[in-house]
C-alpha cells in the first residue's frame, strides 16, 4: 500500500495543477472580455457590456458654437433650404454607420423675426422636418438643451425598400436666432436607442451667447 507521506505528495501536486489550470483560464477570460470593478475586486465582464465611448469622433466646430461625439468622422456639406428669406445656409456635419445616418446641423433666421415665439420657430423647423422626410410623428416633448429651449421629436418613415420602415429621433433647439438640429435616423433593424442617446446627450455648447435667452 501506498503511505501517507507518498499520498500527501500526489495530492499536492495534484492541487497545485488544478489551480494553476483554473488561473490560467481566468486570466484568458479576462484578456478576452475585460475587467469590471465590483467591491473594490475586479472580475471579468462580457464585451458587449464595455463601453465603447472611447472610439467615438469628437466634433468641435468654433463657427458652429457647439461639439458632439460622432461614432465615426463626420463630413461636412452645406444645403439651400427651399425659403431662403427664412434662413441661411444650412451647415451638416453627418457620417453613416450601418446605413445608419448620424447629424447634426445649423442655421441663423435672417430676417427680424421678433414677433415669432419660440414655439412657433420651433413647429416651423419641426413641419418643415417632418415634410422633408414624408414622417409621421411619433412623440414630440419639451426639453431644455444647455439651458435653451427645445424639442425632443420622435419619428417613423415608411419606406417600401426598407424592410419595418425607418425610425429617427431629432433635437431641435433654439439659442438667439440660431436653429441647431441634431439627428439620428436608420432602418428599425440598425436603429440604436442608445447610440442615439449617447449621440444627443454629447451635444454641447462651446459658448452661451446671450444669458437672457436662457429658460428660467
Amino acid at each position: 500500500m501506498m503511505n501517507k507521506n507518498k499520498v500527501h505528495q500526489v495530492l499536492t501536486v495534484v492541487v497545485v495543477y488544478g489551480l494553476g489550470m483554473l488561473t490560467c483560464a481566468v486570466l484568458q477570460q479576462v484578456a478576452l472580455l475585460g475587467m469590471a470593478h465590483v467591491g473594490g475586486l475586479e472580475i471579468p465582464v462580457a464585451a458587449e457590456q464595455v463601453n465603447h465611448s472611447e472610439d467615438w469622433k469628437l466634433l468641435s466646430s468654433e463657427e458652429g458654437n457647439f461639439s458632439i461625439l460622432f461614432p465615426d468622422t463626420p463630413r461636412e456639406n452645406l444645403r439651400m433650404p427651399a425659403n431662403s428669406s427664412v434662413e441661411e445656409t444650412v451647415y451638416v456635419f453627418q457620417t453613416d454607420v450601418e446605413n445608419v445616418s448620424y447629424q447634426v446641423s445649423y442655421s441663423d433666421y435672417i430676417e427680424d423675426n421678433t414677433a415669432n415665439t419660440i414655439n412657433t420657430r420651433l413647429d416651423a423647423a419641426r413641419d418643415t422636418l417632418v415634410a422633408e422626410l414624408s414622417a409621421q410623428v411619433v412623440e414630440e416633448v419639451p426639453n431644455v438643451v444647455d439651458g435653451f429651449h427645445g424639442r425632443q421629436i420622435k419619428f417613423s418613415i415608411v419606406d417600401e425598400d426598407t424592410a419595418g420602415g425607418k425610425v429617427g429621433v431629432v433635437q431641435l433647439c433654439l439659442v438667439e436666432d440660431r436653429l441647431y438640429q441634431v439627428a439620428v435616423i436608420g432602418p428599425v433593424n440598425a436603429y440604436s436607442r442608445a447610440d442615439a442617446e449617447q449621440f444627443m446627450t454629447s451635444f454641447t455648447l462651446l459658448e452661451q451667447p446671450n444669458v437672457e435667452a436662457l429658460v428660467h
